[in-house]
């Protein structure tokens, strides 16, 4: 019964969003507290929905079932990364990583706690680790070449993996979402909003249509110089993500564009007094936005 019901949550998620996924996976914890698939899949789903300590709460205690398994350990890892308590995330998954060298996310989330801690090296050494695990993979080889830049070591290679990699498999599900990331490194914004805009249906809509496409699309709109368009995806952004610090600085220059100086001035002074951490996961794709915009 709790495999089906499982199944049919999986299916919700795709169909229906999150907030049904996360109804359905309390009632299966409800039905068997001790299911740990269900309890990481509902803290994953609490993080993404910005429930944070509850999300933490119950990763905490999960452990408590099982603390041996690596799974559960990166769940509350995750919490702790959106609760930008990077330290404490850095010792809980380099447990998760101690119990499964081989689990990929945990390498993965491990090198988010390393870029918010700003250290890079040891970043590109998890996401290196990723990389020998899982082969080239865009949503890794983009955060390394993040990583490489701010190090000054060179980035260009990234986004010939991602060039590469929709060659080999042009077919990939989220192939519209990473040629756009292409497009918009190489200036050709209007070849970027197309790959955005296509992006939002199938797939690659359910992971993604949220504060990246919106951020991104955003961008490509300002490229493009539809600015009522940038502005309504730049607002989209800041609704559940208030410190996107480059979202603000769209918002101003739009604004400027088109005439309305008051309130480029507000969204500039705005952006001027946000905290910004480089690395930061509320800021996590930072190093895809295209800076030489916003200037």
């Amino acid at each position: 019964m709790l495999v089906a019901y499982i199944n049919w949550v999986e299916l919700m998620v795709s169909m229906k969003g999150i907030d049904e996924a996360i109804i359905r996976f309390k009632k299966a914890i409800e039905l068997c507290p001790d299911h740990l698939e269900s309890r990481i899949k509902l803290t994953v789903c609490l993080v993404h929905v910005n429930k944070v300590p509850e999300a933490l709460e119950l990763s905490t205690e999960s452990i408590d079932l099982d603390p041996d398994c690596a799974m559960l350990y990166d769940a509350k890892g995750l919490s702790l990364l959106y609760s930008n308590d990077y330290w404490k995330a850095l010792d809980v998954l380099k447990e998760a990583v101690k119990l499964d060298p081989k689990y990929l996310m945990a390498h993965w989330n491990l090198a988010y706690a390393y870029m918010g801690l700003e250290q890079y090296s040891n970043a590109i050494l998890s996401l290196d680790t990723a990389l020998l695990i899982h082969g080239a993979e865009p949503d890794i080889c983009l955060p390394r070449g993040a990583c490489a830049s701010i190090l000054e070591l060179g980035n260009e290679e990234t986004y010939d993996w991602v060039a590469d990699l929709l060659k080999i498999d042009p077919e990939h599900p989220r192939k519209n979402y990473y040629a756009g990331v292409y497009h918009l490194h190489n200036k050709d914004y209007p070849a970027a909003l197309d790959s955005f805009l296509s992006a939002e249906t199938g797939e690659e809509g359910v992971r993604y249509n949220g504060d990246d496409l919106y951020a991104l699309r955003g961008d490509s709109y300002l490229g493009t110089s539809q600015y009522k368009e940038a502005i309504t995806n730049y607002e989209l952004v800041l609704a559940t993500n208030a410190d996107d610090l480059y979202s603000m600085k769209g918002l101003a220059l739009a604004y400027e564009k088109m005439g309305d100086a008051e309130k480029s001035k507000s969204w500039s002074e705005k952006a001027n007094s946000t905290v910004h951490r480089v690395g930061a996961l509320s800021n996590h794709i930072d190093y895809l936005r295209p800076k030489e915009l916003f200037a």
